[in-house]
Order: C-alpha cells, then structure tokens, then sequence
C-alpha cells in the first residue's frame, strides 16, 4: 500500500530503440532513492512515478519479483467493490485501477504460486476516512503479509 499510483506495465515501441534507453533511465532515476537510502521518497517518487516511460508502481514491482528470480506469470488490475471485493478491470487501457495483483512464482518452485497486490490507497486517518470499501477488504483477509 502506498500514495504512489498504481501505473501500467511497460510497453516498448519495437520501432524506436530510444524507448528502451529512455526506460531504463526513467527507472534509474525512480529508483535512486530506495538503492541509496533503502526508501521511498514520496514527494520526489510522486514525479518520477508519473512520467511517460514510467506510470506507476507497476514496472517497479516487476523489476524487484525479476531480480528476486521470480516468473511472472499475470498482471491483472483491480478495483475494490462498495462491499470490500476485488473486481477484476476488463479494460484496463481505459479504466483507473486502484491496484494491481501480480501471480507469480519462484522459477525454482513453478508449484508454489503466490500473488502481490499493490494498492495505491491513502493510510493516514484522513484518507482511510475516504476507503470503507479498502478497509472492508482489508478487514476480510486472513492473516497476510505487508511491505
């Protein structure tokens, strides 16, 4: 959970190989702060998350399950229903999504599938003022893990 929106998957434009240079650095960049101070940043991660080459945590979150040698195996995007429910995005091109759910698996466990979601939600008391519909899924969850 976080302030940071939840953004797209990377697309590349086969034609031009400036997509992928201007990608790499606008990732660089976005990440400075947690490579060199183990943190977030949230006033300078609020620009460099909202970039054309980088929307979102999204590229992010498929960076790190990459580097920690893990398959990704479907990144799908997710609202929360008045009642607390996940529902699924069927256009997610078009639609703002308020997370994101990546499977994923070890690619030395291809049995043991587990799923990461990232809400991009409000936590101080103000803005959990603002999500019953978050809290009311929050409150159906078993025990779970969070970062």
């Amino acid at each position: 959970v976080g302030l940071e929106p939840v953004g797209e998957s990377p697309v590349f434009n086969a034609e031009s190989v400036d997509s992928l240079s201007r990608y790499i650095g606008s990732i660089n960049k976005s990440l400075y702060a947690i490579l060199n101070f183990s943190f977030f940043r949230t006033l300078s991660m609020k620009e460099d998350l909202n970039r054309k080459e980088i929307s979102g945590v999204t590229p992010l979150l498929l960076l790190f399950l990459e580097r920690s040698n893990a398959a990704v195996r479907d990144v799908r995007y997710v609202n929360i229903s008045a009642n607390g429910k996940l529902v699924y995005e069927t256009n997610p091109e078009v639609e703002k999504h308020q997370a994101v759910e990546i499977t994923f698996n070890s690619i030395n466990d291809t049995a043991n599938i587990k799923h990461l979601y990232y809400f991009s939600e409000d936590l101080s008391d103000n803005g959990l003022k603002k999500a019953p519909a978050f809290i009311a899924y929050i409150n159906s969850l078993p025990h779970f893990t969070t970062y």
